[in-house]
């Protein structure tokens, strides 16, 4: 037991807390706080009321009750019983069937086979599973701007989905400890393979909360450590071990020296591949999951593919370049064909590049490539459509294949949407740089003069970033900048750009190119800016809007790249990415002054001696170019145009190409990995391999002081310790810490497990077993859980079973008067707490209500607006601060969470009664209701109704009340009132 005097400092508060605290430390006996002893099995209490114990658990509560000359409260009725524990295991609410079936039971044990059945469902892992992931401060995401890229925890989800498995697998808590420290030190099923399930449990290192893109990489591989050190002794021991690294814990018997003996085996570890540079982000390990076995047959795979392509290569390469030669003989002819389609009449029919060429007895794709090569400039056109991003309806994306994210976004909806960490306006287009630019090209589709207005501004008007812009004139002549600025959180129209006084009149012939080019800067590649971008005759007849041309068809099926204008002009509207194209892989002295004379000639008016120039240039750039190597724009490299080889050339290529696609038709399995710890120090860092740590005074590592060997707390572990002579120490600790011996690892899970079923746990300080935690208010019963635990195998579905069947849990919520006067807060548990619920039990209740809920277990976290899966697979991003779960106190990644807060606030009720997602589920109910019960009259829907939302039947005052507000009983009536009593306390709330 704790010595008296240490309860002096409970009580009171402030100042005069911790005074009274630090005089009880001076005053105290040299006796041991009661949590840093073993926990022994303590007789059970003798009692009055003999009838009401079930089990021990009520024996120790009842004593404590009688002594202060209470009695428990009666039992629950069984559908308010069947609620509760349905909640509790589940996070749902229990189904009409499952309501009849168990009030219609009355075998002795018909309460034990629904707990039964509720442990056994996979729900029940995601409820407790979740309740393990607020301790372990999970997160999918640092931040939702770097969601999917590797500075991120991509893989994290994972540590989440084993966590989920092990509590629906019952792996004992002893293992459910030492995988999450030391996993993927543990052997695998065959030696040299890794540990896969122990590895991705180590999830629980690596997901922490610390200085991310700290420029002063020392230190933050020790706050990295302090991390490491806080989540595992809170988590597992109920100690606040980390507040002893700069001195020793002002209030508990911890030293510096425990804790840099536990530093140094966090610092032996790595959950980083090594520091980033600078100040730059750091990005988390990834550890591939692969067996030999499959690595392999991974080398066997790629082998044979890298052999294919070779011999593919050496298949096309005779063929295509005499073709390609061939052809060149008719070089001039493309060239003076391109003139005369870039000059044809005002009133000739609209023709695309491919059914000019086919007209005139030209390859289309030849054709198209020389206007490529002439015209164009070097950026090849973004080919990737993505119709729905983030699974949004009407947010669409035309993708960059080289980098596999978005590069211009529209948002079709008529409302804002939010992606990420940013909210697009209704009807606008973003554009993101990503690594080298995007280009948006209008082709002029007249003569004459045109002006240029709109402008950029960052999405997210907190991102600093800036990002580079111009806009370029391409006629066959060359380039030629118009403008050029920079853009960030701030408006910033072109007109400000420099030279932007040309804009308001640019001469343009029929195929000139007006580019719109955004390009990043070092931080702000992943920027995206809302673009307005309007181009206009100067005489204001005709104008080009980006969003009004192309808003309505921007993809097309995926062929809406290039784009017609919205004058039924082709290929007016185009969208690239700023790469090296073909031209530019022509280097020599001739070609370039060839193309050089071509593009005058190009301009010279439709005389005869323009007509000579032309000729003559065109000659010249076929004599100059070389047409034997793939930068030609007669080589063939779409397989289509295969057909206009010799017969044997196709067929042989054909089979080349036959070898390759069955190979790439029947790839090996992806490699899978996980964000996990390894052993040994971070590498290429001072910490890289296995050490001590020295003490660094106030805890700046650049005052080192005595170096102190890896070991555990001497309080609880002695100072005559074994060495740590093999790897980082991490396995030891955990062993350490599951053995029955250990004082605190049994006691902080069965309280844990305590608090999750009573909402207050025996500690109510979950997280702090200490001096400044609170005193249990049943030690006895602590101690007995304790022990019970680890005698049945530290299995955890035994312990709820073993807490569910006692008749303290079977409690009712009422409060006797005797009870309101003795234990008005229910520290003897005179009666069961009414709790709310948990920010995802309410979510989910809601989807589960209208039959529409996922159930899909696992996998990658999911975007919130349209999901319909539990919510604990949406994707949690630590720069995420709004949304359905913070308003409902849902736990905060960032932090250890010992007990959630249970706050009342104005946002909550209006959620409720003006938020869509409400709304809708509340029709949505409606339909279910209509359709199992459409013959029922109005009293027997309003009772099917309560006991869908309430468990329970409606008084006669609420079906009278239903009846009077449902007199009109049309369906949106029904849809008010069902919105109505989702609004009410007892729809949130369990009793």
């Amino acid at each position: 037991m704790r010595p008296k005097t240490y309860r002096i400092a409970f009580g009171i508060t402030s100042l005069a807390a911790l005074l009274g605290a630090t005089l009880c430390l001076a005053l105290a006996p040299p006796v041991k706080n009661w949590a840093f002893q073993p926990p022994k099995t303590p007789p059970i209490p003798k009692v009055k009321n003999t009838a009401w114990v079930k089990n021990p658990i009520d024996a120790f509560l009842l004593a404590k009750l009688e002594a202060n000359g209470l009695a428990p409260a009666r039992p629950a009725d069984k559908p308010t019983l069947l609620r509760r524990v349905t909640f509790d295991l589940t996070g749902l609410p229990p189904t009409p069937d499952e309501q009849t079936a168990f009030l219609n039971d009355t075998a002795p044990n018909a309460y034990e086979r629904v707990i039964d059945r509720l442990l056994a469902s996979p729900r029940y892992g995601e409820r407790w599973g979740r309740r393990w992931l607020d301790v372990a401060r999970y997160a999918d995401s640092l931040d939702r701007r770097d969601t999917g890229t590797i500075r991120d925890f991509n893989e994290m989800w994972k540590y989440r989905d084993w966590v989920i498995n092990a509590f629906n697998n019952d792996l004992t808590y002893d293992k459910f400890v030492t995988y999450q420290i030391a996993g993927d030190t543990l052997p695998a099923s065959k030696p040299g393979d890794p540990n896969i399930e122990g590895t991705i449990a180590t999830g629980l290192l690596a997901v922490g909360h610390w200085s991310n893109g700290d420029a002063d990489k020392v230190k933050m591989l020790t706050d990295i450590a302090d991390d490491q050190i806080d989540v595992v002794s809170r988590g597992f021991m109920g100690l606040t071990i980390a507040c002893a690294r700069c001195h020793d814990h002002k209030f508990d018997p911890i030293t510096t020296r425990d804790y840099y003996g536990l530093a140094g085996i966090f610092l032996s570890s790595h959950v980083l591949p090594r520091p980033s540079p600078n100040d730059a982000v750091e990005t988390p390990l990834r550890i591939p999951l692969v067996t030999q076995e499959e690595r392999k047959a991974r080398e066997a795979y790629f082998a044979q593919l890298k052999e294919a392509r070779k011999n593919y290569e050496r298949v096309q390469q005779e063929p295509l370049a005499q073709f390609a030669n061939q052809k060149s003989e008719e070089t001039a002819r493309y060239l003076l064909a391109l003139w005369e389609y870039h000059h044809r009449p005002a009133n000739a029919a609209k023709q695309t590049p491919e059914e000019f060429a086919k007209e005139r007895g030209l390859i289309p794709y030849a054709f198209r490539n020389w206007q490529t090569y002439l015209l164009e400039g070097n950026y090849p056109l973004l080919k990737t459509p993505v119709k729905y991003v983030d699974g949004y309806a009407s947010i669409y994306a035309w993708t960059n294949e080289a980098e596999g994210s978005p590069a211009l976004t529209l948002n079709g909806n008529m409302a804002p949407r939010t992606l990420g960490s940013v909210t697009y306006p209704s009807l606008t287009f973003g554009v993101s740089p990503g690594q080298y630019g995007i280009v948006i090209a209008w082709r002029s589709p007249i003569e004459g003069y045109v002006q240029v207005n709109g402008g950029l501004q960052a999405v997210d008007r907190q991102d600093a970033n800036v990002t580079r812009w111009n806009i370029t004139r391409r006629t066959p002549a060359g380039e030629q900048v118009l403008t050029r600025g920079t853009a960030n959180h701030d408006e910033t129209p072109f007109r400000t750009g420099v030279g932007a006084g040309g804009l308001s009149s640019i001469a343009v012939h029929k195929g000139d190119t007006l580019q719109f080019k955004v390009f990043p800067n070092a931080d702000s590649r992943h920027q995206t800016l809302l673009l307005d971008l309007t181009i206009a005759e100067r005489d204001g007849k005709r104008a080009w809007n980006l969003l009004q041309d192309t808003g309505a068809t921007f993809l097309l099926d995926g062929k809406g790249n290039p784009h017609a204008d919205g004058q039924g002009n082709p290929d007016v509207w185009s969208y690239h990415a700023e790469t090296k194209g073909r031209r530019e892989q022509e280097t020599g002295r001739a070609i370039q002054t060839a193309l050089r004379r071509w593009e005058a000639a190009f301009q010279e008016p439709n005389t005869p001696q323009g007509t000579q120039e032309r000729r003559e240039a065109s000659a010249e750039v076929q004599t100059a170019l070389s047409h034997d190597n793939n930068a030609t724009p007669f080589w063939i490299t779409d397989s289509a145009d295969w057909k206009y080889l010799a017969a044997s050339a196709q067929q042989a290529l054909s089979q080349a190409s036959a070898q390759i696609e069955a190979l790439e038709k029947a790839p090996p399995p992806p490699i899978e990995y996980a964000n996990g710890a390894q052993e040994g120090g971070c590498p290429l860092s001072p910490y890289a391999g296995f050490q001590d740590a020295a003490i660094y005074k106030r805890g700046n590592y650049q005052q080192p002081g005595e170096v102190v060997p890896r070991r555990f707390p001497t309080v609880l572990a002695g100072e005559n310790q074994p060495p740590i002579t093999q790897g980082s120490g991490r396995l030891q600790l955990a062993q350490w810490l599951v053995s029955p011996k250990h004082p605190l690892t049994a006691r902080v899970f069965v309280n844990r497990v305590w608090q999750g079923h009573f909402g207050e746990g025996i500690v109510r300080t979950a997280n702090n077993f200490g001096l400044l935690g609170e005193p249990p208010t049943h030690p006895g019963l602590l101690d007995w859980l304790a022990t019970e635990f680890i005698r049945t195998g530290w299995s955890i579905k035994k312990l709820h079973k073993l807490i569910l069947l006692s008749n303290a849990y079977q409690q009712s919520s009422q409060v006797s008067s005797a009870a309101k006067l003795k234990d008005a807060d229910n520290r003897l548990l005179s009666r069961m707490a009414r709790r709310r619920l948990e920010a995802e039990a309410v979510r989910d209740s809601l989807l589960f209500l209208t039959g529409s809920l996922n159930t899909t277990v696992g996998g990658v976290g999911d975007s919130e607006a349209l999901s319909r899966r539990r919510t604990v697979y949406l994707l949690i991003a630590r720069s995420d601060k709004g949304g359905f779960c913070p308003i409902f106190d849902g736990a905060d990644p960032t932090t250890i969470i010992e007990k959630r807060n249970v706050s009342t606030v104005a946002p909550q009720a209006l959620f409720l009664l003006n938020n869509d997602f409400t709304r809708i589920q509340a029709g949505l109910i409606v339909e279910r209701l209509q359709r199992e019960a459409k013959a029922e009259s109005t009293v027997k829907r309003i009772q099917r109704l309560y006991l869908y939302l309430f468990g329970r039947d409606a008084t006669h005052m609420e079906i009278g009340l239903g009846e009077e507000f449902l007199s009109s009983s049309d369906a949106i009536t029904w849809r008010e009132y069902t919105h109505l009593l989702l609004c009410t306390n007892e729809f949130v709330y369990v009793d």
